[in-house]
């Protein structure tokens, strides 16, 4: 049986999530307020899941992410 499937990552995965992937993993660790750092990670997932796990679902493809919202 083959399956047709999606490998991704957060945070990441999606090339605007990547663009906020690096605001979060460059530079000094404290750079951000802990709020505004939970509300990055918050938007990296929003764009990862509308523009790369939604279609490929939508698409009927297994998708595998490499952490998301409870790891």
């Amino acid at each position: 049986m083959n399956f047709d499937a999606v490998v991704t990552r957060e945070p990441g995965g999606a090339p605007g999530a990547e663009l906020i992937r690096g605001l979060l993993v460059n530079g000094a660790i404290d750079k951000w307020n802990p709020f505004t750092e939970t509300l990055l990670h918050i938007t990296a997932r929003h764009d990862h899941v509308e523009n790369m796990i939604r279609p490929a679902l939508l698409a009927d493809k297994w998708v595998v992410c490499d952490r998301f919202l409870h790891s």
